[in-house]
């Protein structure tokens, strides 16, 4: 495939949402591999979900927060701490570097200032601009220390708040994206103490050498979906784990169904993440490049799992099959029907569940024939078979899969007229016969003349089914195991 790396722009958080809305519904990008869409506001995930296939794990979490370099904490042994910052004039005694428009002026350039009043009213004016101040040093600046931030818009009024609120004197200055990777690279040999905002898995995180400051523990992940109160709100705890997520759109599959398989399984684990940063902390997107390419070279097993052999070898005989995202040589067979729809609705893709029983099995392959072949649909077969089939509600409701066509607990655990025009679920129906669990034997196995009596349940209670060789639980064997 031909692949265009689509950078979107950077906006204040109040734009971002609908952007990223927009450009997703008008096909301007397929997929964003790392995604922290868990932590954004429910109005917002639900018009991405729409767009979206079901959300999976990349493999890794993320977390945000306020860092000092490793010599900072071996001549101040508590800078790692919030309350070392919460005692006054402690951490400007300690020499903290404190806010100086000049120095953020020089340092900047023509790209003076990032943080500007017009984009974002809590952005300071005058000879604060360019600054955040909380209302507590707004009195007396110099007893206050900096943290150097990115853009205005990263985890926009989260550490704001907390710092508010727990009124610690610091006071935030925007270096920008580039400007703060270019800063943390001269805090390695300056030896100069300043606190500083960076995020894991990255280059700020404790595999390059910061130090993350503990704030007040989070009670969870949901404290800081939709905190957009900028400096305002009642945030008093640290940044939580995020578990980061694949986003995948819609439109991927019917244009592209092998890169979707792949992008679909593509993971990647934190030791595996650690071995690429390793290489990348301080490169150049160029040279990022390279060494991802030399890091797949050694990640043949890996490449195997994400992405089958007949989609990328073209002398291997099997054939992709597109609705399971497999290889398979029996895919080579000819269509069910001679004469197939002629009608295209292959851009539709409907999703069947797929579990691990025959009839199931057999109910969900009818059912694909007569969508793919005689209403021209794509089929796509989704394994369900690991989620709890009496999940079958949510399973729907998150578009993991648009039909399933053997449900036994529709009738065990819900009550079918309570789901009719939900919105979202239509009425269940009968597939035509029923199902029943049981206890059975192999007749051929029991000798013929108590056949008469084994198949009921009377044979069981008596010593019986022992002497005629029925195997007996062996507690002495059951401990071995």
């Amino acid at each position: 495939y031909d692949v265009e790396l689509v950078r979107l722009a950077s906006v204040p958080t109040t734009e971002e949402n609908a952007d990223r809305e927009r450009t997703l519904r008008e096909g301007i990008w397929d997929v964003d591999l790392e995604s922290w869409i868990e932590i954004q506001n429910a109005e917002h995930r639900d018009v991405m979900g729409s767009l979206l296939e079901p959300v999976i794990p990349i493999g890794y979490s993320g977390r945000s927060g306020l860092y000092v370099m490793p010599y900072v904490v071996n001549e101040e042994k508590y800078a790692d701490w919030h309350k070392f910052y919460a005692k006054p004039g402690l951490a400007v005694s300690s020499g903290f570097m404190q806010a100086n428009e000049t120095w953020l002026r020089e340092f900047l350039g023509d790209k003076f200032p990032v943080c500007k009043h017009r984009d974002y009213p809590s952005c300071g004016t005058g000879g604060l601009e360019g600054f955040w101040v909380p209302d507590h040093c707004m009195e007396n600046v110099s007893s206050c220390i900096v943290v150097e931030m990115g853009e205005p818009g990263w985890d926009e009024g989260y550490f704001e708040q907390v710092i508010n609120n727990l009124k610690l004197p610091m006071i935030f200055a925007y270096l920008g994206s580039e400007g703060l990777a270019r800063r943390r690279l001269e805090l390695e040999t300056s030896q100069e103490k300043v606190v500083w905002y960076s995020w894991s898995s990255n280059w700020g995180a404790d595999f390059y050498g910061g130090v993350r400051i503990s704030l007040p523990d989070p009670a969870s992940t949901s404290v800081i979906q939709g905190y957009w109160n900028y400096p305002n709100g009642t945030l008093a705890v640290d940044y939580p784990d995020v578990v980061l997520l694949k986003l995948l759109s819609r439109k991927l599959f019917p244009k592209a169904p092998e890169a979707y398989w792949m992008l679909r399984n593509f993971k990647i684990e934190p030791r595996e993440l650690f071995e690429l940063l390793g290489t990348t902390g301080t490169s150049s997107e160029a040279e990022r490049l390279a060494a991802a390419c030399q890091w797949l070279k050694t990640k043949h097993s890996r490449i195997t799992d994400w992405a089958p052999s007949c989609t990328r070898n073209a002398s291997d005989t099997a054939v992709f099959d597109r609705s399971a995202g497999s290889c398979s040589m029996t895919s080579k067979r000819e269509k069910c029907f001679s004469e197939s729809s002629t009608i295209d609705n292959s851009k539709t893709v409907i999703r069947l569940g797929r579990r691990d029983w025959l009839s199931h099995d057999l109910m969900r392959s009818v059912a694909g024939l007569l969508l793919s072949e005689k209403l021209g649909y794509s089929v796509r077969y989704m394994d369900v078979s690991a989620i709890s089939a009496k999940e079958w509600v949510r399973i729907l409701e998150s578009n993991e899969m648009d039909a399933e066509m053997e449900s036994w607990q529709v009738d065990i655990y819900n009550d079918l007229t309570s789901l009719a025009g939900n919105g979202v679920i239509a009425t269940p129906t009968e597939i035509g016969w029923v199902g029943r669990e049981g206890l059975f034997f192999m007749p051929g196995l029991v000798a013929s003349d108590i056949t008469w009596a084994v198949d009921f349940y009377k044979f069981y209670e008596g010593p019986e089914a022992r002497l005629q060789n029925f195997t007996v639980f062996d507690h002495a064997e059951a401990l071995s195991r």
